[in-house]
């Protein structure tokens, strides 16, 4: 096998009947150390020598699939979770007096915002082969989970983060706020990225476009005289298709100010 750099030929792919992004996200799951418990043993420990690939040693397991990738990501949503209870999206440092209970939404948004598809090289199909991979393509998604480019930890994160949770809208309304890029704390990341997320009813089976509510994310570069619009998940227009929208700006500058939209453009519910 080629690395973690590179997508297993066994990933599930994408995207949805309908052509929905899938999947949201990556995680590592191709022969992962894990716990290998023996229950007839008692007072079991990890062993001095590491197992082969697939195979089991002593108190540990080698193994791959869903079956490693899913803790990853589980592990990850609850530390974001956390984070927020915390109150360490203030200012990075504990402070629990402004803690707060995260939205499902939110917590998808952040693990979907510091994603990163630059990561993938390709998908190892064995024997040496490679298959080329984009972002938001139907292999990759929005790419591999990235804790450290998702929350801000002072002197330990890439970013910095800003918030907006169970915000409300009205069909044909359009909601505007203002992020300003600053770079000070460590924050060395040199793209803006912003994701949108909601969640909705089911819809009805066999539909060809199940979108049920409508919202448009879009960016634009507060004093830029040619007017430049952002818009989500690689597209050069609004996506009508997706619950998740992601919008990425990059080469970014100390100080830039950008003006985040978010329009309701059709609302069933």
């Amino acid at each position: 096998q080629l690395g973690p750099a590179y997508l297993a030929w066994f990933s599930s792919r994408g995207p949805t009947e309908d052509g929905r992004i899938k999947p949201d996200l990556l995680a590592p799951g191709s022969f992962l150390l894990s716990a290998g418990a023996r229950p007839s043993m008692i007072g079991e420990c990890d062993g001095s020598e590491i197992p082969s690939a697939g195979g089991k040693r002593d108190g540990l397991l080698s193994m791959e699939g869903t079956s490693m990738s899913t803790p990853v990501v589980s592990g990850s949503a609850a530390l974001v979770r956390q984070y927020f209870e915390e109150g360490w999206h203030i200012n990075g440092e504990k402070n629990e007096a402004e803690g707060i209970n995260p939205s499902a939404a939110l917590i998808k948004a952040t693990l979907i915002n510091g994603a990163q598809t630059s990561l993938i090289k390709g998908i190892d199909n064995e024997g040496g082969q490679v298959t080329k991979t984009e972002a938001y393509d139907g292999n990759i998604g929005f790419g591999i989970i990235q804790l450290a480019t998702s929350v801000y930890v002072k002197g330990k994160a890439e970013v910095q983060i800003k918030t907006w949770d169970r915000e409300v809208i009205d069909d044909g309304d359009t909601l505007t706020y203002q992020v300003t890029i600053d770079r000070s704390n460590g924050c060395v990341f040199e793209s803006l990225s912003a994701t949108l997320v909601w969640f909705e009813r089911g819809a009805s089976m066999g539909c060809t476009r199940c979108l049920i509510n409508d919202l448009d994310l879009t960016i634009t570069r507060d004093g830029d005289v040619n007017r430049t619009i952002y818009y989500p998940n690689g597209l050069d227009r609004p996506d009508n298709l997706n619950t998740v929208e992601r919008v990425v700006v990059n080469n970014v500058f100390d100080g830039e100010t950008f003006s985040l939209r978010v329009r309701a453009t059709n609302l069933d519910e």
